[in-house]
């Protein structure tokens, strides 16, 4: 729906609406196996069994309301999924060895192949998949003596990464392809955390920092722009899980009280919710949440203090992904040792966010070149402004949601859940800026609140003829 400028006001009080509806915290089971990853939007989860399950193990739950609904897909190593779960990268026996193979619903389990000869019964291992699903990341054997970390593109197949230390193994790829992470290893299999970038360049990230000069570690999780890296700092004692970024380089982040070692496995998109587990070397695994706020907390813990409980008995022994928005975090717990795990989806209220303007998303795909900011007081009763440059047209149009989000849309990246977009401004440009005032009610409940903004306009230079900016989140002060 379009709506004029002038009428702000009750747009506003229609988006606290839409947005207080959506906060509500709950958990949820799913089925046998372990949650692995979630879609870009929240509505979908890929779990089943891991690392050796039989052969139609591999689910994918859809929230279609009450208890949601499975999809069946057959495999047995779920790994990774797109955006809107359409392809799935997974693992499987199609050739009478265990190799990475990727799944559609038109194609089913399709093998990638590897190197060369198996080794002991493996020909590739998969590990990641981009939202698009037209690259993945893994490791590929060539007999037992030699091998590479991959790069796989539809299209082209596998691409050997570079190597700063002998063995690159690729672990995550972020969901817009821009980087890649994992370890890099020497002869004495001492791990390096490592990232690549599409360029060809690659860098020890935690190397040349005190207090973990030697740069012990893995990347396992990046955030979808690439921005963040998460992971563990190996063999280092009670530095634990780490949060990296180019401007800041690692911070560590400490163990959960009671356990060994922890490892970050996934981030949101602002850096602020990192999820991981617990349990190196052989010790008894625990999942685990980190927020800004808290610090790391188990999962039960989140839960109990959320008014939430797992079945009696159970304990957290996976996490695996965290929804771009840190708002849905998925893993799996069992009853008692030697006992099947189980999946769940834990849905957390919305982090205390400091009033004011974030954003978010910056060049996130090819088309994503306007520049979207805010200015001005975000308290209620005040009128802050929003300032879209770099347009070429006569109009931008400014759409608004409840929520964050990611799809990829003729060549750009629409960062707001479309299915929560509650409005479109039409905003004139005059001189390459569209301006728009936005009046906030004057009403303290709304307090805390956020709303979702990207500006859109036509552009001719652009392969799908729209440019998109990056994401801004506005929250309310009271």
């Amino acid at each position: 729906m379009k709506l004029s400028p002038r009428k702000p006001v009750l747009l506003l009080s229609a988006l606290v609406l839409a947005s207080s509806a959506a906060q509500a915290q709950s958990l949820e089971i799913l089925g046998t196996g372990r949650a692995m990853d979630i879609t870009t939007d929240g509505t979908k989860v890929l779990g089943g069994l891991v690392d050796g399950g039989s052969a139609n193990d591999v689910w994918i739950w859809s929230d279609t309301g009450g208890a949601g609904t499975y999809n069946y897909i057959g495999g047995a190593d779920p790994r990774a999924m797109s955006f809107d779960g359409s392809t799935v990268l997974g693992g499987g026996d199609a050739t009478g060895n265990y190799e990475a193979m990727l799944w559609s619903a038109g194609s089913g389990w399709t093998p990638m192949g590897g190197a060369g000869p198996d080794c002991q019964g493996v020909i590739s291992r998969p590990q990641d998949l981009t939202w698009s699903g037209f690259e993945a990341v893994g490791t590929a054997n060539n007999g037992c003596l030699s091998g590479f970390g991959f790069k796989w593109t539809l299209g082209s197949g596998m691409a050997q990464l570079s190597t700063l230390l002998g063995s690159a193994q690729p672990l995550v790829i972020s969901g817009v392809g821009n980087a890649i992470g994992g370890y890099d290893a020497s002869g004495f299999n001492i791990k390096k955390a490592s990232l690549w970038y599409p360029d060809g360049t690659q860098k020890l990230i935690l190397a040349g920092v005190a207090p973990n000069n030697g740069g012990q570690g893995e990347v396992r999780g990046l955030s979808s722009d690439g921005i963040y890296a998460v992971g563990g700092a190996e063999w280092v004692s009670g530095l634990g899980a780490f949060r990296w970024d180019a401007v800041n380089g690692p911070e560590y982040l400490g163990e959960l009280p009671g356990f060994v070692g922890a490892m970050g496995e996934a981030v949101s998109e602002d850096g602020k919710v990192i999820v991981g587990n617990s349990g190196a070397y052989g010790a008894p695994e625990k999942g685990w949440i980190w927020t800004e706020q808290d610090g790391m907390r188990s999962v039960e813990d989140v839960a109990a203090s959320l008014g939430l409980a797992f079945p009696a008995g159970a304990v957290v022994s996976y996490v695996g992904d965290v929804s771009i928005d840190g708002r849905k975090v998925v893993g799996a717990f069992h009853t008692g040792f030697g006992t099947a795990e189980t999946g769940f989806i834990l849905n957390l209220p919305p982090a205390s966010a400091p009033c004011g303007f974030t954003e978010y998303g910056a060049g996130a795909a090819p088309a994503n070149v306007l520049a979207l900011t805010g200015s001005g007081s975000t308290d209620v009763g005040t009128t802050p402004m929003i300032e879209t440059t770099g347009a070429s047209s006569l109009n931008v149009i400014l759409a608004l949601s409840v929520a964050q989000g990611s799809l990829a849309l003729a060549d750009g990246m629409l960062l707001l859940d479309a299915s929560q977009i509650v409005a479109t401004l039409k905003v004139p440009v005059v001189a390459g800026t569209a301006v728009l005032p936005l009046p906030l009610p004057n009403d303290p409940n709304l307090g805390g609140a956020s709303l979702f903004l990207q500006a859109l306009s036509f552009d001719p230079t652009q392969a799908g003829w729209l440019a998109f900016s990056n994401g801004l989140e506005l929250t309310i002060c009271p």
